[in-house]
């Protein structure tokens, strides 16, 4: 299980301080420390047969798998209809997105 802890943040310079502006902001903070999963699984098979050896590794994984929208931002939010959704959303807005890659080495 991985957990990750974001302990110091160095202040942002007065020069963009003044400006309203953070370096790093409570968003990119959540980003770092729950924005990566908790755990990942991984399989690994050797075969060895003679002068043959082969291995073969198997990666499956998806984003939002359940296929969750954020809420659409609000008429006066959304630049006329250009960004429907919010760009900090946790699960992003492009939908469900599955891939699987698999390596095979002799």
């Amino acid at each position: 299980m991985t957990e990750n802890k974001v302990t110091y943040v160095k202040p942002t310079p007065a020069a963009l301080n003044t400006q309203g502006e953070a370096l790093f902001s409570r968003v990119e903070r959540g980003r770092v420390e729950l924005g990566q999963p908790r755990s990942n699984v991984m399989f690994s098979a050797n075969l060895t047969r003679r002068a043959l050896d082969v291995t073969v590794r198997l990666t499956l994984g998806a984003d939002n798998l359940l296929d969750v929208y954020p809420d659409v931002n609000s008429a006066a939010t959304n630049n006329g209809g250009i960004f429907p959704y919010s760009g900090i959303s946790p699960f992003g807005f492009n939908g469900r997105y599955v891939y699987a890659r698999v390596s095979v080495t002799r």
